[in-house]
């Protein structure tokens, strides 16, 4: 640069063609995050690109600190505190998701040796004693994390014992997907979600003509606003799936892609052992499984499936009597009141609970949601204009029986219903609290 004519051109361009070649990669990266290039099927091809900007990271590096000066001293320096930076981090991480108490022990060595490094690297700096007792806090790193562990312990402890001995509200903590929450889950997706299979088409890069199309897999549920809390609560509690508003509307949509069924959503379903109970999303559920299960991948494969879809893929009908027995009913009727049900009150002042369901072969899951309020067949369903069955309560013996499974069933004079269902519920007792017909209906104190 100073021993060369115009080496400050040289130096200066090779500095700055350097930062722009970054600032280009990096925005390749954000381009292929923003289009989800790292989903399935290009998990591979993303793979290889994380380790070539790992190695054009180090490669870059290694020219950073080639030149004897300055630049490159406080760089190398940098780099070596940026892997301690990444140890405590390490050390934080299993903190707070490993319980296996001989790990600590082991950290502890690790610790011990980057302590013996750390001052022989700065033993001959007199600028740096400062630094090397700070690097003997490191000694009390383990301790804390043994003080941390054991408040984390303690906590989890009465937590766990607090929601255990509360009454029970529908979906018992936010914590953890358990048989409750995914009954009631089961229960919202069969009334107002979907899973959807269907075609995804694929170009070739060079002449963008159309490729062998491969199969898309994804299951949604879509909710007006005043319903954002029940997305974010299935999303949170699942860990997977992301919330975005439809637009031109007023409404919602949580969406799981194919890897949120495969990794969280299907192991969950087998592990409770539940099912879909709506003959649509049965057969959704059974193709996307088939798929699955089969690694079946292009769209054109699965045209064939379809054509003998009924003997590949049969459909088990229940009777009301099966359904009443399953484990699942009366957490999946939760969820599906709060996607399908209604409370209201009616022109000349008498109260209703209405739930219904479209088709013939829905019958028995209606009458078996009769069976379960009621205790009996009391109504023949018959269907309405648009094929709909619908089951409508208003006597008032019928309305004890209803408040009396949701509110005393087995949930303890609770509200099991969450969101905006949950809200016109309690409106909905208020309401016949002050109604002279059910004066004699016993009812729950709601907030």
């Amino acid at each position: 640069m100073r021993n060369v004519n115009n080496g400050w051109i040289v130096r200066y361009t090779h500095a700055n063609v350097a930062s722009f070649f970054f600032i280009c990669v990096y925005a390749h990266v954000a381009r292929g995050i923003y289009y989800g290039s790292f989903k399935s099927p290009r998990v591979l091809v993303w793979s290889i690109g994380v380790i070539i900007l790992i190695l054009m990271m180090a490669i870059a590096f290694l020219g950073y600190v080639l030149p004897y000066g300055q630049m490159s001293y406080w760089g190398d320096l940098t780099a070596t505190f940026l892997i301690f930076l990444f140890y405590f981090k390490y050390t934080y991480y299993l903190l707070f998701n490993i319980n296996n108490i001989f790990i600590y022990y082991i950290n502890l060595i690790i610790i011990l040796i980057l302590l013996k490094i750390s001052t022989y690297f700065f033993k001959y700096t007199n600028k740096f004693k400062l630094l090397q007792y700070k690097f003997f806090l490191i000694l009390i790193w383990q301790p804390l994390i043994f003080l941390i562990k054991s408040i984390k312990l303690l906590s989890k402890f009465i937590f766990s014992v607090y929601y255990s001995t509360s009454s029970l509200n529908g979906i018992n903590s936010p914590i953890k997907p358990d048989f409750i929450f995914m009954c009631t889950f089961m229960g919202f997706i069969d009334g107002d979600g979907y899973i959807d299979v269907g075609e995804q088409k694929q170009y070739k890069k060079k002449t963008k003509e159309l490729s062998n199309s491969t199969i898309r897999i994804a299951m949604g549920l879509g909710l007006d606003a005043r319903d954002l809390y029940m997305l974010n609560l299935f999303a949170n509690v699942l860990g997977v799936g992301k919330v975005r508003p439809i637009p031109n509307t007023n409404k919602y949509r949580l969406l799981f892609s194919k890897s949120d069924l495969v990794n969280v959503i299907i192991p969950l379903i087998k592990k409770y052992n539940i099912t879909f109970l709506v003959y649509n999303r049965v057969m959704q559920y059974n193709l996307m499984k088939y798929i699955i299960d089969n690694n079946i991948i292009h769209w054109s494969k699965l045209q064939t499936i379809l054509e003998n879809r009924n003997k590949l893929i049969p459909f088990v009908s229940y009777t009301y009597l099966d359904i009443v027995k399953l484990p699942q009913f009366c957490h999946w009727l939760i969820g599906f009141t709060m996607a399908e049900g209604s409370f209201f009150i009616k022109i000349d002042n008498s109260c209703c609970y209405n739930i219904r369901q479209t088709g013939i072969i829905n019958l028995p899951l209606m009458n078996a949601i009769q069976f379960i309020l009621l205790g009996k067949i009391k109504f023949i369903l018959k269907p309405d204009s648009s094929d709909s069955y619908q089951l409508s309560l208003s006597s008032i013996n019928d309305i004890q029986q209803v408040v009396n499974f949701f509110s005393f069933y087995i949930w303890g004079k609770s509200n099991p219903l969450k969101g905006y269902k949950g809200i016109q519920y309690v409106k909905w007792i208020n309401i016949i609290k002050v109604t002279k017909r059910y004066k004699n209906v016993n009812l729950p104190d709601l907030d």
